[in-house]
């Protein structure tokens, strides 16, 4: 089956997430083989997201920035990332590409935060946002810089 997740939950709460991206054909009850559409993925993955909220204890609450599939075309999802004022956030990439992000605009970056750049499957936190006060703050990608997103302390 193309676009599957697996999530496994470790040691001390933590989840690992194994997303296999390849396309393969699926079964049609009205003719031929079609392949796998991407939005399929990207609807799992956001599900994914969600239910590892929802099962998470509201102490161990841990944010999320994901750079999915096709991000250089939609960029990051969700585009505003909510985070509570001190909690920390990490970024996710299950896209091909490398990404990063970083705090600021690409022609105005003012290096109040940022994280490693990552290729796919790896996960780096965001340094700095710890120590953000409540407000809204915009962040891009270096290497794609169209992907932008917002992040709002609470």
């Amino acid at each position: 089956m193309g676009g599957r997740i697996r999530g496994l939950l470790g040691a001390g709460g933590m989840v690992s997430a194994r997303f296999d991206v390849a396309a393969e054909p699926e079964k049609s009850s009205s003719g031929p083989r079609t392949p796998r559409r991407r939005g399929s993925l990207v609807v799992a993955i956001v599900a994914l997201i969600a239910v590892l909220a929802m099962l998470t204890p509201a102490s161990a609450v841990q944010s999320y920035v994901v750079a999915g599939p096709g991000a250089t075309a939609v960029s990051y999802t969700p585009r505003i990332v909510p985070l509570q004022q001190g909690q920390a956030l990490t970024f996710v990439n299950v896209d091909t590409a490398p990404h990063d992000v970083k705090s600021g605009t690409p022609a105005s970056p003012d290096n109040l935060f940022k994280s490693a750049i990552i290729s796919i499957g790896g996960r780096a936190p965001v340094v700095g946002v710890g120590s953000l006060a409540r407000g809204a703050y915009a962040f891009f990608c270096t290497i794609h810089t169209n992907m932008r997103g917002t992040l709002r302390v609470i």
